[in-house]
């Protein structure tokens, strides 16, 4: 049978844009491709695909192919995507600083090659890195927007192409917590917090060690009062950090009328206090252990230095005992608390038959706890005692 030929000829052919497939079983290339004719037309021809046969580099399929009745060449492409990134995969950390910044991506398989671009330059990536053995890509030593914004990230898996962009937005940079200090003055105690940042509404979290959140944000956000070369500061009451035994973890986070707070700062550590070492010895009359760094209270509200109470010791007057604890300072949260007992526990003896048989200052006998009057009786292995 004799070959259809037209007498036009074919100027130009349209690229066809690669078709999306997700194995080699089923690729559906067009049927037509869009021609520009010798006489000006515009023609949709039919073209004959050879199947058996292609190339393929980066998980891109070439397949060669013939119009119909004219024998011009063409070449269709199907390309395999990696899988896109899941965004929940993504951390950013946007921190203060140069060279402060990283990008945490997770989810992936050993090898594969993650690249992330700002979405405003797409011609050069911020970064590129390789996952490990975890599944995990780190890029570091980066430089986001201060202002925060949207990350592109793709990945590519050995023998398929560059997967399709995931936008993940990011928080403006996060405040650094430059120093916590104690302060009173006009009746106030409180800890001002001094922060490097960008934004005055702020709120704070106090964390435990293992990250547990033990005082969360405030509902509405805390206006910070600037300082001046980007430095900014609030105050936390003093009552915020009282009753610890054990240090606890400042973090500062910047509040968005839409989402709230975001990123939290890096920890700043609050220094818990041990109870003083402190007692009153009843043959002398005299405190003992007391320091400039120690104050008393009568009520376990109101707090004095321990000058002070010693300088007035008729506050004393019917006092059963007093409180003591280590003060706040610096970034040291209020001391344990230590009761200190000023009147001893009496002495009470019973004896039978002229031998004692109890005797209440008996320490071996006898936990004594001076504050609550109370006597504890020890636990003696092997001991028989008969009261009669």
């Amino acid at each position: 049978m004799a070959k259809i030929k037209y007498s036009d000829k074919i100027v130009k052919i349209d690229d066809l844009d690669p078709v999306e497939i997700t194995d080699l079983k089923n690729i559906e290339l067009p049927d037509k491709v869009t021609a520009i004719m010798s006489d000006g037309d515009i023609r949709e021809l039919l073209v004959n695909w050879d199947m058996s046969k292609y190339s393929v580099k980066d998980g891109v399929y070439t397949f060669s192919g013939k119009v119909v009745g004219y024998g011009t060449k063409v070449s269709g492409k199907a390309v395999m995507y990696s899988a896109p990134v899941n965004m929940n995969n993504v951390v950013v950390t946007n921190n203060e600083g140069s060279k402060a910044d990283s990008i945490v991506i997770k989810g992936l398989a050993l090898g594969d090659e993650v690249y992330v671009y700002d979405e405003n330059d797409m011609t050069k990536p911020l970064g590129k890195a390789k996952a490990d053995k975890t599944g995990q890509a780190v890029i570091s030593k980066i430089d986001l927007n201060q202002e925060g914004g949207v990350i592109k990230v793709a990945v590519k898996r050995a023998g398929r192409a560059l997967s399709k962009f995931t936008d993940v937005a990011y928080s403006s940079e996060a405040p650094v917590v430059v120093k916590v200090e104690y302060m009173e003055y006009n009746n106030k105690k409180v800890y001002k917090v001094t922060y490097k940042g960008i934004n005055d509404k702020i709120g704070y979290r106090l964390y435990n060690a293992d990250n547990s959140v033990v005082k969360d944000y405030t509902a509405s956000p805390i206006t910070a009062t600037p300082e001046g070369s980007g430095l900014f500061s609030f105050e936390i009451d003093r009552s915020v950090f009282e009753g610890y035994a054990t240090d606890k973890l400042l973090k500062l986070a910047y509040y968005d009328t839409n989402k709230g707070y975001l990123d939290p700062s890096k920890p700043y550590i609050m220094i818990a206090q041990a109870k003083p070492n402190v007692s009153y010895d009843f043959t002398s009359g005299r405190f003992v252990g007391f320091s400039s760094f120690i104050e008393c209270s009568l009520n376990g509200i109101d707090w004095m230095s321990s000058d002070e109470m010693l300088s007035q010791a008729s506050m004393l007057t019917g006092k059963t005992y007093i409180l003591a604890r280590y003060k706040a300072m610096s970034n040291k949260m209020p001391g344990q608390i230590a009761y200190v007992a000023l009147v001893p526990m009496p002495q009470v003896v019973i004896k039978a038959g002229g031998e004692v048989i109890l005797d209440s200052k008996d320490y071996t006998t006898f936990i004594i706890d001076d504050i609550t009057g109370t006597l504890t009786a020890r636990y003696i292995g092997n001991a028989d005692i008969t009261l009669i």
